[in-house]
């Protein structure tokens, strides 16, 4: 006779067969992109990123398995041009391991990457305080207060600013005048704040950052990513909202009319002169965070220094307070993700994090 039987191998990735123990075989991200599919809008990566406005409905969090108060979340953020769903074979690597599958709960967060990253680092935040507010509203649960959260690309950027206490840093290197003082309705004064001014999440102890270009990409300002600039359409309200009342721009510093004249997308942001970057990078981390970096390095005979891997310069990854640094060699931006050398490292911080030898 034949049994037929359901098992979440995420709990036990074995079975008794003829009163034998025996390990099975899985593809975890199978079952968890089923579920990703059944919560979120599909999104198709290029109209996400040329036409974000279309894709707001489905910005937000998605977690890959029912919750678990007995688990740490694990935020995964993607980079620009990509999706949640771009983590699914990442997913089923990482969950290849058995610490990993026991001890964490993995969350995506999904978002359209044509939008700036100040707006794309204000939803995550407000997406994270939703997320806490659902799961454990007394803040009781020692598990929610001890995130992880991992990015790539400028979803490291993202993640980056999730750690930090901007102070008036990002607001002062665009407006010369106090927010108060600025001649704009509520509405663009309120945004503002949203964007420019936000506290490091108390709940995030571990931050992951591969292949982040913190310090900006030469990509935003070459002749690909000058013409992907050109071609973002944000929807109106975002713009109008911040810079639609333009009787503030006497209040700008030349920084902040120089942007301003620009389009105002990701791939901007990403410009190696945008001050916003710097100012992140000088916000101070949350006290007790520990931040580890990964970053790809295509010719492994290049001096570590000197490195890239194709679109971000290790220069521009590179982080003096990182607990620890691994370069993958020949590897480029984007397959490094997926490199064994990877997912072994991460596997080392998770084992680390949750307190497994």
């Amino acid at each position: 006779s034949v049994s037929f039987a359901l098992q979440d191998l995420t709990q036990s990735p074995k079975a008794l067969i003829n009163g034998r123990t025996v390990p099975l075989a899985a593809d975890f991200s199978a079952a968890l992109a089923f579920l990703y599919y059944d919560r979120t809008k599909s999104i198709n990566k290029f109209h996400a990123l040329f036409r974000p406005g279309a894709y707001t409905d489905a910005t937000g969090l998605f977690s890959l398995a029912p919750y678990r108060k007995d688990k740490i979340p694990l935020i995964l953020v993607h980079g620009l041009m990509s999706t949640g769903e771009g983590w699914f074979p990442f997913v089923n690597l990482l969950l290849a391991d058995p610490i990993v599958r026991e001890k964490y709960q993995l969350v995506l967060f999904n978002y359209p990457t044509g939008v700036p990253i100040t707006d794309s680092a204000a939803s995550l935040r407000e997406s994270l305080a939703e997320y806490q507010k659902a799961h454990d509203p007394g803040r009781r649960n020692p598990k929610m207060r001890n995130m992880v959260i991992l990015g790539h690309s400028m979803g490291g950027i993202i993640s980056n600013m999730q750690i930090r206490d901007s102070g008036d840093r990002i607001y002062r290197s665009v407006f010369t005048k106090n927010l108060n003082d600025l001649e704009l309705g509520d509405a663009p004064k309120q945004e503002i704040e949203r964007l420019a001014f936000f506290k490091p999440n108390p709940d995030i102890d571990r931050a992951l950052l591969l292949a982040s270009p913190l310090r900006g990409s030469a990509f935003a300002t070459n002749r690909i990513g000058r013409i992907s600039a050109s071609l973002i359409r944000l929807p109106f309200n975002i713009l109008d909202t911040v810079l639609g009342d333009l009787s503030g721009i006497d209040a700008m510093t030349d920084a902040g009319q120089q942007f301003t004249l620009m389009p105002n997308n990701s791939v901007t942001s990403l410009r190696p002169d945008n001050p916003t970057l710097q100012d992140v990078l000088d916000s101070p981390v949350r006290p007790g965070v520990q931040i580890h970096s990964i970053i790809a390095q295509t010719d492994p005979k290049t001096p570590t220094t000197e490195g890239t891997d194709g679109v971000v310069k290790y220069t521009s990854a590179h982080l003096d307070i990182a607990v620890s640094e691994e370069i993958i060699l020949d590897a480029n931006h984007r397959s490094m993700v997926h490199r064994d050398e990877t997912i072994q490292e991460v596997w080392r911080i998770l084992h680390l994090h949750a307190g497994v030898k």
